[in-house]
C-alpha cells in the first residue's frame, strides 16, 4: 500500500500596495499586458496613472501535467514611493510520500507544511519577498472571506474544466483561505511607507 496519506497543493496569489497620500489629481492611461509566448493575445489591461512606470508579463510553466499560464505586473510612481504589484504565482505542496515530493519538486513546486494565509504572509512572504526591507513592523492582519469565496468559485470552475479534459475518479476537496497584512517601514525620521499585502491560498486536497 502506498505511504501517501494526503496531498495538499496550495496556489498563492499575492497583491501588494505601497501607497502614500497625494492630493494631486491623477490622469490614468490604459496599460496592456500581452501573452507573447503563448497565444499572442492581450491577457489583461489596467488603468494606471500615466506618469507611473508599468511592466507586466505572462509566464508559462511547461513542466507540469498541463501547460499553465500565470501573470504578474508592477506599477511604480515617479518618486518610487508608491506602487501596486501582483507577484508571480507561488505554488506549494505537502505530502509525506518521498516519491511525490520529488515529482512536485521536478515540476517547480516547493514542498512546505500547510499554513494559513495569515501565517503564510508572516512567515513566507515577508522574509522571502520583502527580506531587504529594513525596520518593518506589522500593524495588523485580517481575514478576507469574500475574496476566499470568489477564488473558491474560480477554482471549482477550473477543476470542472480539467476533469472534462482529463477525467479522474480520485476525489478532490477544494478549500480557499485569504488574508491581508499591513506593515509599516520607517525610511527616515520624517517618512514612512505603509505596505498592504493580500494573499489567496487555493488548497487542492486529495485523500
Amino acid at each position: 500500500m502506498s505511504s501517501l496519506k494526503k496531498v495538499l497543493i496550495a496556489s498563492v496569489f499575492i497583491l501588494t500596495a505601497v501607497l502614500q497620500l497625494n492630493a494631486a489629481q491623477q490622469v490614468f492611461c490604459k496599460k496592456i499586458v500581452r501573452d507573447h509566448s503563448g497565444f499572442a493575445i492581450e491577457a489583461f489591461h489596467l488603468l494606471v496613472p500615466c506618469d507611473w512606470q508599468f511592466e507586466g508579463k505572462v509566464d508559462w510553466n511547461l513542466r507540469g501535467q498541463l501547460p499553465e499560464a500565470t501573470s504578474w505586473f508592477k506599477a511604480l510612481s515617479p518618486d518610487r514611493q508608491a506602487s501596486v504589484q501582483q507577484w508571480p504565482l507561488v505554488q506549494l505542496a505537502w505530502t509525506n510520500n518521498p516519491a511525490m515530493q520529488h515529482s512536485y519538486r521536478s515540476a517547480g513546486i516547493e514542498i512546505m507544511q500547510p499554513l494559513s494565509a495569515t501565517d503564510w504572509l508572516r512567515h513566507y512572504y515577508i522574509p522571502r519577498m520583502r527580506g531587504n526591507a529594513a525596520d518593518i513592523r506589522i500593524i495588523k492582519t485580517w481575514n478576507l472571506p469574500k475574496m476566499a469565496a470568489e477564488h473558491l468559485e474560480m477554482a471549482q470552475y477550473d477543476l470542472r474544466m480539467f476533469q472534462q479534459i482529463s477525467p479522474s475518479n480520485m476525489p478532490v476537496n477544494l478549500k480557499t483561505d485569504a488574508a491581508g497584512i499591513a506593515r509599516r517601514q520607517a525610511l527616515t525620521l520624517e517618512a514612512q511607507q505603509f505596505w498592504d499585502a493580500r494573499a489567496v491560498k487555493v488548497h487542492v486536497q486529495q485523500p
